[in-house]
């Protein structure tokens, strides 16, 4: 169902991207902003009908057919239920192949036809030898795309997430594919049909709509790019590459950098990656979507399922505490670790925009969890859940503000879980990535002068210096646009999209924690720094343009006369994507923090406030805090990495290559964040330090206590 629409799980597509890059531009700039979604969305004008339409299928999914697929995948294990998809899917041959034989495609349609007659006569199409044996994999065609060739428009939007329609000429086209599924024409064969599908993309579904604050959007535009590209035939890598040529005159693809000199303090603190092979800032960090969950079908039983206790999802409990009164419960997730009360508890926060159900989040809990660390993962204090349940400025974004709220929210929690199970965790570590890292920083030094949550360790992943200067570069990130205009963006960002692995596949697959990059540079991604800082750009574009709209609807203050409304948000959401990041630092953050403390600040002296040298004294002098970063992450200076060297001396690590998280998938990285959670009497996944590639750095450990 999902991959209909997004080509896999796409959660953190846009979302979980946590970077700031300067770039300089040099073409005109058009007088109207660039919205690189709705520019393959196009016109809305039935918005209030397809929510409606969105809306009954969540409630249906949720409340009709979870219930039902649990049942269904407790008595089917998942081997049988793929069967009967690529039985499904095998039967369904006539469309495809109609399809490609009238845009011309002949070979296309003479491969649907002769997998057919393969799987069929080999298996009776319950598995696919046709790919496996002979190299032929399927051919993606439908009657949407046919009209398309034909030169149809594809008119107003038109779709729910179970339909791959996204458009009035898709809808028709989809009339015809269902005409010639010979499973129409089977009593209850196409629902059967969705039954089995929908088993497997359920809880990426399920993490898409619970994990946005208005998942329709994010069906809506994702949805359109991923169909977007299956009608300019860039699922296929040959065609892919010969548009791209076309576009650009050659292939831009972006060669493996030498290492970069480094300053003599950095250096001390370097942790080298000779086999990372970096590939420029922004490319890099793409990367970070090659970290996923590696025990997610893993299993005999699907994640539907009562005996399923091998998916990650099913060691995890998801909770909600009241944070502030009248408000929404803020979601939390917690992974204990099984039979063991007083196992050390870490709480993870994510960077900015990031949720409590995040996959890279959920990838690092799996990481602590299978080295014995029990774990809190929570929404970040600049993201809408934190907003609506526990955030108390009008304009969040602010550190020591957001950091207040994050150990309010913080200690309610850990209230919660002492309620519920009863822990006793031999030690407690508040821990970060990105803009959470930032917010941990700042939470240390607030601890330091009130200690309200007792917190052993302090560890920050890549925390920017300062944010509000960070969060400037996010607009020049964004405005690599202007460089082409907006038409040669869209095709630009849209093949980036098409090419990355991270964002199509459900996993990407890496064993053991240790990548196999050095063997086969499998890591190494065919996207151009430019590209790759359009797409980060964009996700940060619709972080803020998603909070802006939380703002507006739970306090009324932003874009006065525009009113919220369940049905129809498009006026709301082309107010707030005309502002970048420094409107709402200037308009927003700036008269919340004055309001609040009744001051007349500038954003230069605000600014000041936000950055980390304000509390130089406080992270100068507090052995509890631990960093990890990278020396080619854009979110600092050179002249910022010298000072965090200064600063935390034996506490800070640089790693060589990443940039902003693009090293999170990688075994150094794993290994380096448990050295910083301190020792551990079991630790079945650092085995032997010398195999590990740690340079000969002194990364101080103090031992933690071994009790309360």
């Amino acid at each position: 169902m999902l991959k209909k629409i997004l080509g896999g799980s796409v959660l953190g597509i846009f979302l979980l991207f946590n970077v700031a890059i300067a770039t300089e531009t040099t073409a005109p700039v058009d007088e109207a902003p660039f919205d690189f979604a709705q520019t393959v969305v196009g016109n809305d004008p039935i918005e209030p009908v397809n929510r409606f339409l969105g809306g009954a299928e969540n409630i249906f999914l949720r409340w009709v057919f979870r219930p039902i697929g649990y049942v269904y995948g407790s008595i089917m294990p998942r081997p049988v239920i793929e069967c009967f998809n690529d039985f499904a899917n095998n039967i369904a041959f006539p469309g495809p192949m109609l399809s490609s034989f009238i845009q011309g495609k002949f070979a296309d349609g003479g491969i649907v036809f002769s997998r057919f007659m393969v799987n069929t006569v080999m298996t009776a199409g319950f598995f696919d030898p046709a790919e496996y044996w002979f190299n032929m994999s399927p051919v993606n065609e439908d009657f949407g795309q046919a009209f398309a060739y034909w030169g149809v428009g594809r008119g107003f939007y038109v779709g729910v997430p179970s339909m791959y329609g996204n458009s009035a000429r898709d809808t028709v086209g989809m009339v015809f594919d269902f005409a010639l599924d010979p499973k129409t024409y089977i009593y209850g064969g196409q629902y059967f049909t969705f039954l089995n599908s929908t088993m497997s993309d359920y809880h990426a579904y399920n993490q898409a709509l619970m994990g946005n604050w208005d998942a329709y959007v994010l069906f809506r535009d994702l949805g359109s790019m991923s169909r977007d590209i299956r009608v300019r035939d860039w699922d296929r890598v040959d065609i892919l590459l010969r548009d791209e040529a076309k576009l650009k005159g050659k292939l831009e693809i972006p060669q493996v950098l030498p290492s970069r000199k480094l300053d003599t303090q950095i250096v001390n603190r370097l942790e080298p990656m000779p086999e990372y092979n970096s590939q420029g800032a922004a490319t890099d960090t793409l990367r970070s979507l090659m970290f996923n969950v590696q025990a997610n079908n893993v299993g005999t039983w699907p994640r539907l399922s009562f005996w399923n206790n091998t998916d990650l999802i099913h060691m995890t409990n998801e909770n909600s505490v009241e944070v502030i009164p009248e408000r929404p419960a803020l979601n939390y997730h917690y992974l204990p670790v099984k039979g063991e009360k007083e196992a050390p508890l870490v709480v993870l926060v994510p960077g900015l925009g990031g949720s409590y159900i995040g996959s890279m989040s959920d990838a690092l809990s799996e990481v602590l969890l299978r080295n014995g660390y029990s774990v809190v993962v929570m929404s970040t204090p600049f993201s809408w859940e934190f907003i609506e349940a526990a955030g108390t400025t009008n304009g969040p974004g602010f550190p020591p503000h957001d950091a207040a709220d994050l150990r309010i929210a913080v200690k309610k929690i850990f209230e919660d879980l002492q309620q519920r199970y009863d822990i006793k965790p031999v030690s407690k570590t508040l821990a970060g990535y990105s803009m959470g890292a930032l917010c941990v920083l700042f939470a240390s030094e607030q601890e330091e002068k009130t200690n309200t949550l007792d917190i052993d360790r302090f560890l920050a992943i890549n925390p920017p210096v300062d944010l509000l200067s960070g969060m400037s570069k996010l607009d020049e990130y964004y405005d690599i646009w202007q460089k082409w205009g907006k038409e040669e963006a869209y095709e630009r960002g849209l093949m980036a999209a098409a090419k990355h692995p991270g964002i199509w596949q459900e996993k990407f697959q890496w064993q053991g924690y240790s990548p196999l990059a050095a063997i086969s540079n499998k890591y190494l991604l065919a996207i151009d720094n430019d590209a790759a800082k359009l797409l980060i750009g964009y996700s940060f574009k619709r972080t803020l343009s998603e909070v802006i709209a939380v703002l507006r609807k739970r306090d009324g203050i932003v874009f006065g006369n525009i009113e919220y409304g369940w049905f129809n948000r498009q006026e709301l959401y082309n107010a707030s994507n005309a502002l970048n990041f420094k409107n709402y630092a200037q308009n927003i953050i700036l008269p919340g923090f004055n309001k609040k403390l009744k001051t007349d600040y500038t954003l230069k002296q605000l600014s000041e406030l936000a950055a980390l040298r304000s509390i130089e004294n406080s992270l100068k002098s507090n052995q509890k805090i631990r960093i990890i970063h990278s020396t080619d992450d854009f979110l600092l200076t050179d002249e910022q990495r010298q000072w965090l060297a200064q600063i935390f001396g034996s506490r800070v690590v640089f790693l060589e290559h990443g940039a902003h998280l693009g090293n999170m998938y990688t075994k150094v990285m794993h290994d380096y964040t448990l050295k910083a959670l301190g020792p551990r009497t079991k630790m079945p996944y650092i085995d032997e330090p010398a195999e590990n590639g740690f340079a000969q750095i002194n990364f101080a450990l103090e031992q933690l206590p071994a009790s309360k």
